[in-house]
């Protein structure tokens, strides 16, 4: 989650700016050289920011369940709730370019609405996600179906073994002995 936090400010601070004069121009010299230089430094510290919030979010599917299938059943909704919000960009961008004249205003008007909503439902995630929670009860759980395991096969197995690595005794991670739902 720490990643997670730090890549939500490096989306939205230079997504912000890069609709605001050069910065590194009133402090280094105006010109065409040292714009580029500013906007791209910008675009790639957004860029950076992107994939730290991408990985970190990915990385929680594992966390949250031991099931296989719930796991692809959060991927899946992971991607449509991804492509809702990339239809609502769009949706908004056809509402605000008829209704705004002035070019930059258009899509700096865009850029404040999405990342306003983004940074929204990102401090939303930040306050419902309780990772070393969630992280302690898949633990918890993967013991569990070791014991059980153990118990029905009088095998006795490493203690580091978990989730998927279940699947190579014979223990079905598709198959939940007890229930989960407070993992979802």
């Amino acid at each position: 989650m720490p990643w997670y936090y730090v890549g939500m400010f490096l989306v939205a601070i230079p997504t912000i700016l890069v609709f605001q004069p050069c910065v590194l121009c009133s402090f280094l010299g105006k010109g065409a050289l040292m714009a580029f230089f500013n906007y791209g430094m910008l675009s790639a510290v957004m860029n950076i920011g992107w994939a730290m919030c991408q990985v970190s979010h990915m990385s929680l599917v594992p966390s949250l369940s031991l099931s296989r299938a719930r796991r692809d059943m959060l991927n899946n909704l992971r991607g449509m709730f991804t492509f809702i919000a990339n239809l609502f960009v769009l949706a908004l961008a056809f509402g605000l370019f008829q209704i705004i004249d002035n070019e930059k205003k258009k899509y700096e008007t865009l850029c404040q609405v999405s990342i306003g909503f983004s940074f929204l439902t990102s401090v939303f995630f930040v306050f419902q996600i309780r990772e070393k929670a969630l992280t302690r009860a898949c633990r918890k759980l993967a013991k569990e179906y070791k014991t059980v395991y153990a118990k029905l096969s009088n095998v006795s197995l490493p203690s580091n073994i978990g989730g998927d690595s279940m699947a190579s005794f014979g223990v079905d991670s598709n198959r939940d002995s007890t229930d989960q739902s407070h993992l979802l």
